[in-house]
C-alpha cells in the first residue's frame, strides 16, 4: 500500500512537471499599456465665410478703379466707380417729370376747391364736382408712379459707387478704366477676413471616427491650429466616395486658401504590428487568458499596419511568444 502511494505521488509531481513545461512562455501586457493612438488624416483647405465675385450692377464706363489685388479693405469702401453722367440725366429727367406732375396736382387742388365752393350755391353740378374729384385722384396716382421712377433713378445711379460688401482683400481685379461695364460684368473678387473656417474632404469610412476622434487639428508645413466640427454633409460623392465636412478654428487662425490637412486622433484602441499575426487566414492578436493563449480575430486589420482592437483596457495581450502559440496553447506568462 505504501509503494502504491509513493508511486501516485511521484507520477502527479511528474504529470504537473511535464504539464509545466508544456506551457509556453509569453509575455503578456495590459491593453491600456500598449495601444497607441494613430493619427489619421484628410486633405483640407482654409475658406473663407464669404468670396464675393463683385460685378456691375448698371450699363457704363468704367471711371476708376480705387484698389488692387492684395489691398485689405472695409465695409463700404468704394471699389470702383463707373461714369454717372447718363444715370444723372435719366435722374433730372424723373425728377423735373415729379415736378411737372406736382405742379398739375395744385392746379387740380384749386379747382376742386373752386368747384366745391361753386356747388355749395348750386353752380357746378354733383357730375362736374365728381368729375374734378376722380381728376385730382388719377393726379395723385401718377405722381406716386413718377416718385418711384424718381427713387429708381437715384438707385440706379448709386450703383455707379460699388462698395466692399464687408472686410476684406482683394483676390482679383477684372475692372480696367475705360472699359464699358456691362450689367454683371465682374470687376474684383474679394474675400473676407476674419472668419475662416476649414473645409476637410472625409472619406465615407472615417466619418465616424471624426465625429468621435479627439486633437482635431488643421495642420500644414506652417503650422498647427485645433478645430472643432461644425457640420458633415449628410451627402456622399459618387465618384470620390467622401463627405465633406466644415470646421470652425479654436483660438489663432491661419490665412483663408491655405491648404494642407485635417488631423485627428482615432478613438479605437490601436495596437503595433509586431502584436498582429495571421492564423487560418485571418489576421488578429493573442490574448492570455486563464493559462491559455486565445486567438482573436481583428476583423479590419491589414498586413503590415496597426489595427483597433475592440478589447477592455485590462486584457493581456500576448506582445512577445505569439508567434509560437495557437489557439486554445497552454502559455505563461513570464514577465
Amino acid at each position: 500500500m505504501a509503494n502504491r502511494t509513493i508511486f501516485f505521488v511521484l507520477w502527479l509531481a511528474f504529470t504537473m512537471g511535464a504539464s509545466a513545461q508544456e506551457a509556453i512562455r509569453v509575455v503578456a501586457e495590459p491593453l491600456v499599456g500598449i495601444k497607441q493612438n494613430v493619427t489619421a488624416k484628410a486633405p483640407a483647405q482654409v475658406i473663407s465665410s464669404n468670396e464675393a465675385a463683385i460685378a456691375a450692377e448698371v450699363d457704363a464706363v468704367v471711371a476708376s478703379v480705387n484698389v488692387e489685388v492684395s489691398d485689405t479693405v472695409k465695409k463700404g469702401t468704394v471699389l470702383v466707380e463707373l461714369d454717372s453722367r447718363d444715370l444723372e440725366l435719366q435722374l433730372a429727367q424723373a425728377e423735373a417729370n415729379l415736378a411737372a406732375q406736382q405742379a398739375r396736382i395744385q392746379r387740380g387742388e384749386v379747382r376742386l376747391k373752386r368747384a366745391r365752393e361753386l356747388a355749395k350755391s348750386q353752380f357746378v353740378s354733383e357730375d362736374e364736382l365728381l368729375e374734378r374729384e376722380t381728376d385730382l385722384e388719377v393726379l395723385l396716382a401718377d405722381r406716386r408712379v413718377v416718385q418711384v421712377s424718381v427713387a429708381s433713378a437715384k438707385r440706379e445711379l448709386n450703383k455707379t459707387r460699388v462698395l466692399a460688401p464687408f472686410d476684406g482683400v482683394i483676390l482679383t481685379r477684372d475692372a480696367q478704366v475705360g472699359a464699358f461695364a456691362n450689367r454683371s460684368t465682374p470687376l474684383l473678387t474679394l474675400v473676407e477676413i476674419g472668419r475662416p473656417r476649414l473645409l476637410a474632404q472625409i472619406s465615407n469610412g472615417d466619418v465616424e471616427s471624426v465625429r468621435r476622434g479627439f486633437n482635431l487639428a488643421f495642420q500644414n508645413e506652417s503650422g498647427h491650429w485645433p478645430v472643432q466640427l461644425k457640420e458633415i454633409a449628410q451627402v456622399v460623392n459618387n465618384r470620390t466616395r467622401v463627405q465633406s465636412a466644415r470646421f470652425d478654428f479654436i483660438g489663432e487662425q491661419p490665412l483663408a486658401g491655405s491648404t494642407g490637412y485635417l488631423v485627428w486622433d482615432r478613438p479605437e484602441n490601436v495596437v503595433s504590428t509586431t502584436m498582429i499575426v495571421r492564423r487560418d487566414n485571418r489576421l488578429g492578436v493573442f490574448t492570455l487568458e486563464n493559462g491559455k493563449a486565445v486567438f482573436h480575430h481583428l476583423p479590419g486589420a491589414q498586413e503590415g499596419r496597426p489595427a483597433a482592437v475592440n478589447l477592455p483596457d485590462d486584457t493581456l495581450i500576448i506582445v512577445r511568444g505569439q508567434q509560437r502559440v495557437q489557439d486554445g496553447d497552454a502559455a505563461v506568462n513570464a514577465r
